[in-house]
């Protein structure tokens, strides 16, 4: 490509175009740098000239071309002209600077910063060239002295000089470190500013040699050593050697020690090696650790040094044995001090380190006899088992100190100490006191001196005998209400009882609690009984109480010999051998002979001889009873007559069963009483029986409380205990008369009514109204929801009064109005929503609740009696929705369930923390709409008592299942079988409406009737259409087998049961009508076509064969000829039955039967009668066309 520069114009003013035309060319000073075009005149730079005047020889920057035009004649005639170009070559500035070889220079590490390192030189052919030097840092490298290179991160040798901008000297700028960098090969570089085109600068490396100075410090190998030496190691063991290196060349190192003292005379250190070995006996003891400075100098001058740390630890031995840190010598501690106190903490050293050092705190189990324990590793002494001072006061204690026990214990390399510790116990009031052992009774008389000693009581207490603990003070706690007696201290365990007055008179066997106290906080206290007898003076006579007055006495005459009069018995006030009674009889005025005689002991008067009325009927006795007093016994007498009488041969008889009395309950005692009717007695009196005689009443059963008491001869019922109705509204008494007035008769089980002797009285209690009533709750609750009916039963409010009759009638109401948070629907509401029942109690709904209200209603009720004493009781009723109902199912049947509602129903609300209510419950229903009687469904709302809102079935069940464990027990008592939502109840109130319900039931009920009676009419339509199918083929069958039929010409008659032939219609057969006529023709044509058919196909396989006609001459068959043709009879059936009719009717001159023809004539007329009206008779449905 030709580079333009200029071009030039000539004129040619010749008129022909051929002379006019002009070229050019140059003629001189092109040099062959420059072309110019012939046509154009464009002169152009030669392609490969070079116009650069630095390579030109000589250099060039003007060139003269002198340009020839020349014009288009020919030969001598061409005309040309000349023209003076001048070109002028501009000087780009395209070279690159030159350097001068920098070679190497030595520069001293030591020579400070600024000093002049060298100066390099680089020059350039362009004329305006504008040199810069620098030092190109990237391209400059370093070497050690190993000749590795150097990482300019480790050392940024390349900052250490600097380079003249302008000159090219080289400075330094930082010092060098030869150890670091011992050759620096140092890239500089030249930059022309003013290049216009190609590269402007040049490099050149100038190597710097670093030479040595003595300027490092020798250099340990390691910053400090750390060695370990055992305790008493020989001298010359080698402990460690420390080695330090100088990064100067060519220097030798000496070691010595810092500094010299008491330390370092236990090492020494070998100045060329640097061996540290022990010098002298090391003790860890003394010195654990042996911290020295070991100096390490070079040969330089002046020489430099460095020190090193040496620690060297003393490793320990065992060569001390532990001591104890100021042991104590004796502690106390008390005794009630329970296991596990700390008593103290026992301390101990040890020189050794380590586990030499560890100590370890044993206790002599032999001094401790088990009863305290030290802890090994803390030195705690504490208590192992309960103290008992009283047992052992104080122990000797070893506690021992190891070292290394856990090592060295089985090895023998452990030291050990001991220490003896005396553990006193110190006393706690834990201790009773103890009486000394008495036996039997002190006995002293009624005459006993006041102030004398009665006895001694000494008692004894096993606590600390020299403490309050063992001190016993006595005290007289009970049993000296009449101040008889006082106690005075003997010593610190005795005391004697005194008495503080004469006791005359006051003989009885007194027993007295006489407490003995320690003086301990708190204070101990034991009781024991001192019996003391003052004995009695005989001073009283004996008196008789049974009987307490004179007596007669009746006996039968019959009295067996020994048989009992009578028992008599008395009492002496005094005591002992004074109070010791016997009896006597004196002497009887009225007989020779005794014929009583008296037990001395017992006082029980027998008969020693056999009675005689008519000899003698009253017999005077004198009883006598007298004491063992001494001195002096004393007496006392009693007079019984005893009169014999006939035998009596009847019983008093009360002469009724029963008798009826009515008390008053709470009356007071003795308020009530009653007159027991008398009883009579069938047998003869004498006048003698009559004096004196009496009957003596009884109360021998039923009495269980003792509530009543009956005078013996004034027969008077009376109440001596307050009678409680509602405790016992009756109470059944059995009374029984007797005449024997001092033996009570035995107690009888139950009443007998055939026993005259015996009146059962009936004592009705009349009520009081005493008792207010009581709800069985005093919060009732129960649901309802919006498609509850009006007049529902919602809940029975149940209260019970413990009276009777017109006292625990009850009248339950209303209290206040009725409390309604709902959402809407009662604005217009006039009346109160809820009506409660006075009598029964039965809450009622008494509006129409509304779809979408929800809510809950809140009122007070009461109960209340006649008097007006009554309670009161809070009921919530909750508005549900019908899907908040969970069902529960029972195996229970609803009689079951009935009584156990509330249980179940507590139970729940305490686990799920709800309010739980029953709506219903009814026999379980299955799912194929049965019921099960051995169920029961159960239907239950729940309610959320924070905010009184029912809880939605999920939220039910979620609670049951998380409580499912605490629910099992009353799972399986209920025989709870499934939990689930329940499904819309179908009952008034609980579900839809009455009204609903029929509706409902109407509904499915037509809607089932109609399905029923659709399907019964297809059925039937598809029978009948069967069945005339059937009828329609067999009715083409020949009636009596002719081979010129139909039928036998088309042999595939299908549906039909029977051969082609008589009989095989339907309409002739046994199930058409009654076709006695075929029966009367059966020999004839019947018989004779089962013979020529049997072996032939059936109508059921599509098939009918030709039947021969029979051989017999008076069957009604006619020829075949005289048989209708195929189209007439595929026109109508009746039209068939017709022509068959005339063509089937035997004439008289065949010879045939006259009775056989007018029955079957009959019989056709009667078949053709019905096949013309199909619907005569049901029979031809299933039969005929």
């Amino acid at each position: 490509m030709y580079h333009f520069l200029h071009q030039v114009h000539a004129y040619d003013g010749d008129g022909s175009s051929l002379f006019s035309k002009v070229v050019y060319r140059i003629q001189h000073g092109a040099e062959d740098k420059f072309v110019i075009d012939a046509e154009t005149g464009a002169i152009l730079v030669a392609r490969g000239a070079i116009l650069d005047p630095d390579r030109t020889q000589p250099r060039t920057t003007d060139y003269v071309l002198e340009v020839v035009a020349l014009d288009g004649g020919i030969g001598e005639s061409q005309k040309h002209t000349l023209a003076l170009v001048n070109i002028s070559i501009i000087d780009v500035n395209n070279k690159p600077p030159v350097f001068l070889d920098p070679g190497t220079v030595r520069v001293s590490e030591s020579i400070p910063p600024g000093n002049f390192v060298a100066k390099v030189t680089a020059s350039d052919p362009d004329q305006d060239d504008d040199l810069r030097y620098s030092v190109d840092g990237n391209r400059t490298v370093a070497r050690s002295e190993e000749g590795a290179l150097v990482k300019v991160s480790e050392h940024d040798y390349a900052s250490a000089f600097e380079i003249g901008e302008t000159d090219g000297v080289i400075r330094l700028v930082r010092t060098l470190d030869r150890e670091v960098a011992e050759t620096v090969r140092l890239v500089v570089v030249c930059e022309d500013l003013n290049t216009q085109q190609g590269p402007r600068s040049a490099s050149a490396t100038l190597t710097i040699v670093v030479d040595d100075a003595n300027d490092n410090d020798p250099q340990f190998r390691k910053p400090f050593y750390r060695r370990s030496v055992p305790e008493n190691a020989k001298v010359g063991m080698t402990i460690v050697t420390v080695v330090a290196d100088d990064a100067d060349k060519n220097r030798t190192i000496t070691y010595s020690w810092q500094i010299e003292g008491n330390t370092t005379s236990l090492l020494l250190l070998d100045e060329e090696t640097g061996e540290v070995t022990v010098g002298s006996n090391i003790d860890r003891e003394t010195q654990v650790w042996v911290n020295v400075t070991v100096l390490a100098t070079d040969s330089g001058s002046p020489p430099r040094s460095s020190p090193v740390q040496l620690s060297i630890q003393v490793l320990d031995e065992n060569d001390n044995a532990p001591q104890f840190i100021n042991p104590p010598s004796r502690v106390v501690v008390r005794e009630d001090a329970p296991p596990g106190t700390t008593i103290l903490k026992m301390s101990a050293t040890d020189a050794d380190d380590g586990d030499f050092g560890l100590i370890t705190f044993l206790l002599d189990p032999k001094s401790s006899q088990g009863m305290f324990k030290i802890d090994p590793e803390t030195g705690d002494l504490v208590v192992a088992q309960a103290l008992n001072r009283e047992v052992v006061d104080h122990y000797n204690l070893v506690v021992e100190a190891w070292d290394n026990y856990r090592y060295g214990s089985a090895t023998g390399g452990s030291r050990s100490t001991f220490t003896q510790l005396i553990v006193d116990i110190a006393d706690i009031n834990d201790e009773m006191p103890v009486f000394e052992p008495r036996s039997g009774c002190t006995m002293i008389t009624e005459f006993h001196p006041a102030g004398d000693t009665v006895t001694i009581v000494r008692a004894t207490d096993a606590d600390d005998p020299e403490g309050e603990n063992g001190k016993i003070r006595f005290n007289i706690s009970s049993g000296n209400e009449k101040n008889l007696f006082e106690i005075v201290p003997v010593d610190r365990h005795s005391a004697r009882i005194v008495s503080r007055a004469p006791l005359v008179a006051m003989y009885d066997n007194y027993t007295l609690m006489v407490a003995a106290r320690d003086l301990g906080v708190p204070p101990n206290e034991v009781l024991a009984q001192v019996d003391i007898c003052v004995t009695d003076y005989n001073d009283h006579p004996p008196r008789f109480v049974s009987p307490d007055s004179n007596l007669t006495i009746r006996v039968p005459e019959d009295a067996t010999v020994g048989s009992l009069v009578i028992q008599v018995r008395a009492v002496d006030d005094d005591q002992g051998e004074n109070g010791a009674v016997g009896y006597r009889i004196l002497k009887d005025t009225s007989a020779t002979l005794p014929t009583f005689g008296i037990d001395a002991v017992t006082g029980a008067i027998t008969l020693l001889r056999p009675l005689d009325r008519e000899k003698q009927k009253l017999y005077e006795l004198r009883v006598e009873a007298f004491d063992q007093g001494t001195p002096t016994p004393l007496k006392g007498d009693l007079d019984l007559t005893v009169y014999v009488r006939n035998m009596n041969d009847n019983l008093p008889q009360f002469p009724q069963d029963e008798l009826i009395v009515n008390f008053t309950e709470n009356a007071a005692v003795g308020v009530d009483s009653l007159v027991i009717v008398d009883t009579i007695d069938e047998d003869d009196l004498d006048l003698e029986d009559e004096v004196g005689a009496s009957v003596c009443y009884y109360i021998v059963g039923g009495d269980i409380l003792n509530t009543f008491v009956l005078g013996k001869t004034t027969h008077v019922l009376t109440v001596v205990r307050p009678l409680d109705r509602e405790e016992v509204p009756q109470h059944l008494l059995w009374v029984r008369a007797s005449e024997d007035c001092v033996n009570a008769p035995p107690p009888v089980t139950s009443f007998d009514s055939k026993d005259n002797t015996l009146l059962q009285v009936v004592v009705n209690v009349n009520d009081l109204n005493d008792n207010t009533p009581k709800f069985s709750r005093k919060v009732y609750t129960g649901g309802i929801s919006t498609e509850s009916a009006f007049g529902l039963q919602v809940l029975e409010l149940t209260a019970s009064d413990a009276d009777y009759g017109d006292n625990a009638k009850l009248v339950f109401s209303m209290e206040g109005a009725v409390l309604a948070t709902v959402s809407e629907g009662l604005d217009k509401l006039r009346q109160e929503p809820f009506l409660v029942d006075t009598n029964t109690g039965i809450v009622r709904l008494n509006f129409d609740p509304q779809r979408g209200m929800k809510g809950y209603f809140d009122f007070e009720v009461s109960v209340r009696d006649r008097s007006g004493a009554g309670d009161q009781a809070r009921v919530f009723i909750y508005l549900l929705r019908e899907d908040q109902r969970v069902r529960f199912v029972l195996r229970l049947a609803p009689d079951e369930i009935r009584p156990r509602l509330n249980y179940l129903r507590d139970y729940l609300s305490n686990v799920t923390e709800s309010i739980v209510n029953v709506d219903e419950y009814r026999v379980h229903e299955t799912q194929d709409g049965g019921v099960d009687q051995t169920k029961t469904d159960l239907y239950l709302h729940f309610v959320n008592p924070a905010d009184n809102s029912v809880l939605d079935v999920p939220q039910v069940l979620s609670t049951i299942d998380r409580n499912v464990h605490r629910l099992d027990h009353l799972f399986k008592e209920m025989n709870v079988l499934d939990t689930s939502q329940a499904h819309l109840l179908g009952v008034a109130g609980v579900g839809l409406s009455s009204d609903d319900n029929l509706l409902m039931v109407w509904l499915v009920g037509v809607v089932a009737f109609l399905a029923l009676l659709l399907v019964v009419t297809l059925s039937l339509c598809v029978a009948q259409r069967a069945h005339y199918a059937r009828q329609l083929k067999a009715a083409t069958a020949t009636a009596f087998g002719s081979n010129e039929s139909v039928l036998n010409r088309n042999p595939t008659v299908p549906n039909t049961n029977l051969h082609s032939v008589e009989g095989s219609n339907p309409i002739w057969m046994n199930g058409g009508f009654d076709n006695e006529w075929y029966k009367e023709e059966e020999s004839l044509r019947y018989q004779a076509f089962v013979q020529q058919s049997e072996n032939q196909d059936s109508l059921d396989e599509n098939a009918v064969n030709s039947l021969s006609p029979p051989p017999d001459h008076h069957a009604p068959y006619q020829p075949h000829s005289e048989l209708p043709s195929s189209r007439e009879n595929s026109n109508s059936t009746v039209a068939s039955s017709a022509r068959l009719t005339t063509q089937e009717r035997p004439s008289p001159h065949q010879g045939g039967d006259l009775h056989h023809y007018d029955t079957y004539r009959s019989n056709l007329h009667h078949t053709f009668k019905k096949l013309a009206n199909p619907l005569i008779t049901k029979k031809l449905e299933t039969t005929e066309l």
